[in-house]
């Protein structure tokens, strides 16, 4: 390969100069580019003279990449149609269709489009219904709870870690000339995610000011009413009335949560808790375990190694979960009144494409 791409030169460039490799090792280190011993040698010449991968102005062949019909191609494969959500092409298809490298259509995207970025957020469907039931909710609980009695509730929530670290959403992303994303329509934002099944599943208790300990629910076990008083409720709730008895229990509406009986073992074993009728439907947006802890949590279990299994997999959640800081929670749940509001104000639709967390 007689000719280096600007990619080629990017991660030459980084190697030489953070790493001091020479021509003859980045030629080994990466066989697969068939990079000329003599190419990359004239390159670092060239680098070393003027401190820059980048060719002086007016010097070489005039840029053919971003033609003006190419830009026109690039913009109408990477922008969704308004009445299309979700149909825009990322960079490495538009590159292919298109015909030009994948650094050409970023340029053009960034230099010749002037388009922003923004992240995908996984969200679930919501009908007309459930937003009314999440608006109405949403500000029956503001009138409740004041700032002060925030800090009494438990929010409790569950959830699967599997031994495999989860799929990384980073490159799941949008494009607009939107100039800040609140104007950037929701449709475009929101990416609907598969359920999938893990190896363990895990809950949890916070306040502001505790932390349970966690509970496992043994392999096997399938979580109907009776096996979540008996494996997580009972012991949550007996925790919490030794540390904080004044504390309000919160749950989402998950059918062992809100059946009969379940209901009737809260009367008779909490002082107080959230009725499921007050709780809104489908709002994860709303536990600051699923809107911070969880995740957080997720990144320091799966950040460090590889999990072996499912053992190797529990201590490290235990051991995340002990060096958890309460004050991360305690910022957490000091958000949640604000997300109220904001649930109020976009009339019971998705508010986590637009927040920051």
């Amino acid at each position: 390969m007689a000719v280096l791409t600007e990619d080629d030169k990017v991660l030459i460039e980084a190697l030489h100069l953070h790493k001091g490799l020479g021509a003859r090792r980045l030629i080994g280190e990466f066989p697969q580019k068939n990079w000329k011993l003599s190419t990359v040698q004239k390159f670092l010449v060239k680098l070393r003279r003027t401190g820059s991968r980048h060719r002086k102005p007016g010097s070489g062949r005039p840029r053919s990449a971003r033609t003006l019909d190419n830009v026109r191609a690039v913009e109408q494969l990477v922008l969704s149609d308004d009445d299309a959500p979700g149909t825009s092409l990322t960079d490495r298809e538009t590159a292919k269709v298109v015909g030009i490298s994948r650094s050409s259509v970023q340029r053009i995207v960034k230099e010749d489009l002037e388009l922003k970025t923004f992240k995908r957020v996984a969200v679930t469907q919501l009908t007309d219904a459930v937003k009314e039931k999440r608006r109405t909710r949403a500000a029956r609980l503001l009138r409740k709870f004041r700032q002060r009695d925030v800090r009494k509730i438990c929010f409790s929530d569950e959830k699967i870690f599997s031994v495999s670290a989860p799929r990384n959403s980073q490159n799941s992303r949008v494009r607009s000339r939107a100039a800040k994303k609140r104007h950037v329509p929701a449709e475009n934002l929101l990416q609907e995610r598969r359920r999938s099944r893990g190896s363990v599943m895990v809950s949890l208790g916070v306040t502001v000011a505790h932390k349970t300990s966690i509970f496992f629910v043994p392999a096997g076990v399938k979580i109907n009413s009776a096996e979540y008083q008996r494996i997580i409720l009972g012991p949550m709730l007996k925790e919490m009335r030794s540390v904080a008895p004044n504390f309000v229990f919160q749950q989402d509406g998950a059918p062992s949560h809100t059946s009969r009986s379940t209901l009737e073992y809260l009367a008779s074993n909490c002082r107080r808790f959230i009725e499921p009728s007050l709780w809104p439907p489908c709002s994860p947006d709303l536990n600051p375990l699923d809107y911070f802890i969880w995740s957080e949590l997720e990144r320091q279990v799966y950040g460090s190694e590889r999990i072996r299994d499912v053992e190797h997999l529990k201590k490290k959640i235990v051991d995340a979960w002990e060096h958890f800081p309460q004050d991360w929670i305690a910022k957490a749940i000091g958000d949640w009144r604000f997300r109220l509001r904001r649930v109020v104000e976009a009339n019971g639709g998705h508010i986590e494409a637009f927040l920051k967390h």
